[in-house]
């Protein structure tokens, strides 16, 4: 899970047979503090790595260590609000993903004041890889919130 904070997502693919997790976020302080409690305080079996850093060589390069370079599964949520970052994550994403397996990245259609979302990401992603939005909320009170799939 990339900028996994809580680590929601990833506590939900544990719970149904997830094996190994790798867990990413920015800010080392939330990994210790935050992720790493609510994920170990469930009894399992299951290969759980934490990595802090910024998207880039460095990550990628530990996770191509660690886990062989590819994973069958990413999942990110609120994460593409700035254009930059948005791109960053679809640079990872295409740099990780298994040729058979999916992303699913939960964001906001659009980012105001910030410049980021679900088109900045699905923009910044390499031609050969597909997308098609699997669930979308337009509740008309709030900004529009889009699950996107990505896949080869």
């Amino acid at each position: 899970e990339l900028g996994c904070g809580r680590a929601l997502p990833s506590l939900w693919a544990l719970r149904h047979g997830a094996t190994s997790l790798a867990l990413c976020d920015f800010n080392a302080h939330v990994l210790c503090n935050i992720t790493a409690p609510s994920v170990l305080r469930e009894q399992t079996q299951s290969s759980i790595h934490f990595y802090s850093g910024a998207w880039g060589d460095s990550l990628s390069n530990l996770l191509t260590l660690d886990h062989g370079g590819s994973f069958d599964l990413i999942l990110s949520a609120e994460t593409t609000y700035r254009p930059e970052l948005a791109q960053q994550l679809a640079l990872t994403v295409a740099r990780h993903l298994h040729k058979d397996g999916q992303a699913f990245i939960a964001t906001k259609r659009y980012y105001f004041g910030l410049g980021g979302g679900a088109q900045a990401f699905v923009s910044a992603l390499p031609p050969d890889y597909q997308t098609s939005i699997v669930w979308s909320c337009q509740d008309g009170a709030s900004n529009i919130r889009d699950i996107i799939r990505v896949y080869i």
